[in-house]
């Protein structure tokens, strides 16, 4: 009779255990896309620049997401820069997507110029018990640009746009001055015959 009570016991409060501590599939790695969406794919030390995310849920659950962020390589390993919706999380539908707000990326005026890699991280609930936090398989890099580079390259871009105005200009100015020139020699020689 003991071990039937020990056996009873243990089942209830694995089934205890069960109900109230949110096990169930934990959410995994290929559940979740994201694809960053830049609007400067090459911005300069100590610019800003934004970015959103769009979403796309694999999970066959409902997944509520608190915080998106993005860790880069010039940060502290703990380090993220982007949204805390815990007040008003966002809710993904199994199968679902979603692009969310833009985020303000400082880039500071320390960094180096050159390819700088970077992550997308997320913390959720998948389901009604299940917390994840869920980092970016893929390796993505974002270019950072030398001011002097960016200058020069918008500058040269404008100035040779100008150039070539002012080159068109002139060639315009000196069409009309043949013209003019062989107007006048066609008139002076038919006042001489």
């Amino acid at each position: 009779m003991k071990p039937f009570r020990l056996v009873l016991i243990v089942a209830c409060f694995s089934i205890i255990c069960t109900l109230f501590s949110g096990v169930g599939s934990a959410l995994e790695q290929d559940e979740i896309r994201v694809s960053p969406i830049w609007s400067n794919e090459t911005p300069s030390p100590g610019s800003s620049v934004n970015v959103q995310i769009f979403f796309i849920s694999d999970s066959p659950q409902e997944l509520t997401i608190y915080n998106i962020g993005i860790h880069f390589d010039w940060m502290a390993s703990e380090g993220f820069v982007g949204l805390n919706m815990s007040d008003n999380p966002v809710v993904v539908p199994s199968g679902g997507d979603h692009l969310f707000n833009p985020m303000i990326i400082l880039i500071p005026e320390d960094v180096s110029v050159g390819t700088h890699s970077y992550f997308v991280g997320i913390y959720g609930l998948q389901g009604d018990y299940t917390y994840f936090t869920w980092e970016d398989p893929y390796s993505r890099t974002l270019q950072i640009q030398g001011s002097e580079e960016e200058v020069t390259n918008e500058g040269g871009d404008a100035d040779s746009q100008q150039d070539q105005l002012l080159i068109m200009v002139g060639v315009a100015v000196v069409v009309v001055v043949v013209i003019l020139i062989t107007v006048l020699m066609r008139s002076r020689k038919k006042k001489k015959i």
